[in-house]
C-alpha cells in the first residue's frame, strides 16, 4: 500500500474496522480502497473489483496447548461438536459452515461457530475458554502464536488455498487497474516476493488474470 501511496504521490489515510464493515463502507464510499487481506471468492466479485493478488492464502487450525482432543494434524471429523471462533462474513466463516454440511451429512454433530469481528476478539474467545479453536488465515495464526508464546498450537491446515488481494468499488475501475500494476511491477523487481517472505513467511508468484473463481 505504500508502493502505491509512493507512485501515486498520495498520504494514505488508514481506517481501522470491524473486518464485517470492510465492504460496506467501500461501496457507501467512506473510503476509496480497501487494505485488508481479502480471501478472493465468486461470491464478493459480484459487490467488488478485485485488484490482482498479492498473495495466497491457506486456512488453519489454532487452539490453546491445554486442548488435547484436536491432534496436531486436525481433520474436519476431529472438530466435531467443538466450538470454533471466526472473524464474521469472512472466508473462513463460509468454509466453516461447509465443514458442517460434511460433518452433518456423516451423522456427526457440527462445530458451534461463534463469529465475531476481529481477529483480537477470536483469540481472546481462544483464551477465554469460550472457544476450543480459532480457524483463520495460517499467516494471522502464525502472529497470534507469537503474540502467546507457549499458550497456543498450531493444529495444520485445514481447506483450499485461496488468492487475497485489495478490492475497489466497480466503477472504479481506473484506481483498480493502478494498484493491479503496482503491484505487477513489484513481482517483476522482487519487491513483492520480499515484501512477501518477510510478513507471510512465503513466496508466491501471483496471477495477472482468470484468479477470480467462477460460480
Amino acid at each position: 500500500m505504500e508502493a502505491v501511496a509512493k507512485k501515486l504521490g498520495v498520504a494514505i489515510e488508514y481506517q481501522k474496522m470491524a473486518f464485517s464493515g470492510i465492504i460496506p463502507g467501500l461501496l457507501a464510499k467512506s473510503f476509496d480502497l480497501e487494505g485488508s487481506s481479502l480471501n478472493v471468492t465468486a461470491e464478493r466479485a459480484k459487490r467488488v473489483l478485485f485488484t490482482v493478488p498479492f498473495s495466497k492464502g491457506a486456512n488453519g487450525v489454532l487452539t490453546r496447548t491445554d486442548v488435547t482432543r484436536i491432534p496436531a494434524k486436525a481433520k474436519i471429523e476431529s472438530l466435531s461438536g467443538l466450538t470454533a471462533a471466526v472473524k464474521a462474513t469472512t472466508a473462513p466463516e463460509k468454509i466453516l459452515n461447509e465443514f458442517n454440511a460434511t460433518l452433518t451429512g456423516k451423522g456427526l454433530a457440527p462445530i458451534k461457530i461463534l463469529s465475531l469481528d476481529t481477529v483480537e476478539q477470536t483469540i481472546s474467545a481462544l483464551m477465554a475458554k469460550r472457544a476450543d479453536f480459532v480457524f483463520d488465515d495460517i499467516t494471522v495464526l502464525g502472529a497470534a502464536m507469537k503474540a502467546n508464546p507457549g499458550k497456543l498450537r498450531s493444529a495444520g491446515e485445514l481447506g483450499d488455498s485461496q488468492w487475497m488481494a485489495w478490492v475497489t468499488r466497480p466503477d472504479d475501475v481506473r484506481l483498480n487497474k493502478f494498484v493491479s500494476e503496482v503491484i505487477l511491477d513489484m513481482q517483476k523487481s522482487g519487491a513483492l516476493a520480499k515484501l512477501q517472505k518477510e510478513h507471510l513467511g512465503l513466496v508466491v508468484a501471483v496471477p495477472a488474470a482468470n484468479f477470480v473463481p467462477k460460480q
